[in-house]
């Protein structure tokens, strides 16, 4: 959300180093040139609206951040490439191609491959759209950021899976400015 929307930055506490996967996306970002500052003895990560560009990155370690990579990619110059994702698509449900079909329905271009996505950020132009969140809050989510930067009304179904990972995820939506409305 703050490297796609926050002009003043987002401010994510209680974000020490960690042996979780999920930690990953801090070094994503950075090399996708996110302007962020993390102080991490007191825990706290601020990110800023930036220009990202596309890279290349392994998910064998951190099939979790599949979805989130890709929005990222279809808001970012270049080519962004996951590779190592084939078990990705035993997760909650195939993160992969309901990336891929979600992202191509807001207008974003993308391969799908067996064992990897790519996006290319530079031929794609987010536009609002009804996708399919798939009942899997981390591809509800990441639609949901894709949202923030795609012209137009984005409807993501199922948005009341959230709830199994971030229950006030909405509410951090809205604190951003984006207007979110539940059905």
């Amino acid at each position: 959300m703050g490297a796609l929307a926050a002009d003043d930055g987002l401010r994510i506490t209680s974000a020490f180093p960690s042996a979780q996967g999920d930690i990953a996306i801090v070094d994503v970002l950075e090399r996708m040139g996110a302007d962020l500052e993390w102080d991490r003895e007191a825990g706290e990560l601020t990110v800023r609206k930036s220009a990202l560009s596309g890279v290349e990155v392994g998910v064998e370690d951190t099939p979790d951040l599949l979805p989130t990579i890709a929005t990222l990619g279809a808001a970012a110059d270049g080519v962004t490439r996951i590779t190592d994702a084939e078990h990705v698509r035993y997760k909650e449900t195939d993160r992969v191609s309901a990336m891929a079909d979600a992202l191509t329905a807001m207008g974003a271009v993308v391969e799908e491959h067996e064992d990897s996505l790519v996006v290319y950020g530079e031929d794609s132009d987010l536009t609002g759209a009804t996708v399919d969140g798939r009942a899997d809050h981390r591809i509800i989510m990441s639609l949901a950021v894709a949202g923030l930067v795609a012209d137009g009304e984005t409807t993501v179904t199922g948005a009341e899976h959230v709830d199994v990972s971030f229950p006030g995820f909405f509410d951090v939506l809205a604190d951003l400015g984006a207007t979110v409305t539940r059905a």
